[in-house]
C-alpha cells in the first residue's frame, strides 16, 4: 500500500520503498503517484537509467505531467548530451505549463536553458525561483552559473558565496566552491 511505501521512503529504507512501490504498480499500471514515487526514489539514489524509464512510462500514460516532465528534463540536461537537449526543453517547458509557479521548475527550465548555451533565458528563469526560494543554494549556484557565461563574475562570486554559506546539504557545494576560487584567482573556465 501507499501508505507502507511512505513509510520506507520517509524511514530512509530506500529498497523496501521502491520494491513497495514496485508491487503497487504492478498490481495497478495506472497508479502515476506511484510510479512518480519510485522515479523520484530512483533519482534520488542515483539510478538515472530506471528514474528515466519511469518518467517515460508517466509521459506515456500522461504526455503532460509536470513533475514526470520536469525530473526528466533535469536528468536529460544535467547529463548532458547534446542530442537531448531540445527533448529536455521540450519537457522543462511542458512541466512550466503545468506549475508556472514553481520555483523548481523554474530552476529546471533555466537549467536546461544553461545547458544549451543560452544563459539569458537561464539567468530569467533562475531570477524567478530566486524570488521565490531566496536561500536555496542549488538556485544561487545556478544563477552563479549563468552569470559567469554573461561574463559577470563579480555578480556571480556574490551568489556564489551566498550558496555556500548554508549548511543544509547542498550537494553542488564542492564545485560552487571551486567556481568561486577560479573567479577569485581571477582565471577564465
Amino acid at each position: 500500500t501507499h501508505a507502507l511505501a511512505q513509510f520506507y521512503a520517509r524511514n530512509n529504507m530506500t529498497k523496501d520503498a521502491l520494491n513497495e512501490y514496485e508491487k503497487i504498480l504492478n498490481k495497478k499500471p495506472d497508479d502515476l503517484n506511484a510510479a512518480t514515487m519510485l522515479g523520484m526514489l530512483y533519482q534520488s539514489t542515483g539510478d538515472m537509467k530506471a528514474a528515466k524509464k519511469v518518467y517515460t512510462y508517466i509521459l506515456g500514460k500522461n504526455p503532460k505531467d509536470g513533475r514526470a516532465a520536469n525530473n526528466l528534463a533535469w536528468i536529460l540536461a544535467d547529463e548532458g548530451k547534446k542530442s537531448d537537449m531540445d527533448e529536455a526543453l521540450r519537457l522543462a517547458q511542458t512541466a512550466k505549463d503545468m506549475y508556472p509557479d514553481d520555483p523548481r521548475i523554474a530552476d529546471t527550465l533555466g537549467y536546461v536553458y544553461l545547458k544549451k548555451g543560452l544563459p539569458d533565458n537561464a539567468l530569467g528563469q533562475f531570477q524567478m525561483a530566486s524570488e521565490k526560494l531566496p536561500g536555496e543554494p542549488t538556485i544561487l549556484y545556478h544563477m552563479a552559473l549563468a552569470l559567469v557565461d554573461l561574463g559577470r563574475t563579480s555578480d556571480a562570486a556574490g551568489y556564489l558565496k551566498k550558496s555556500i554559506a548554508g549548511t543544509e546539504g547542498f550537494k553542488e557545494k564542492p564545485q560552487a566552491q571551486a567556481l568561486l576560487a577560479r573567479i577569485q584567482s581571477g582565471k577564465k573556465k
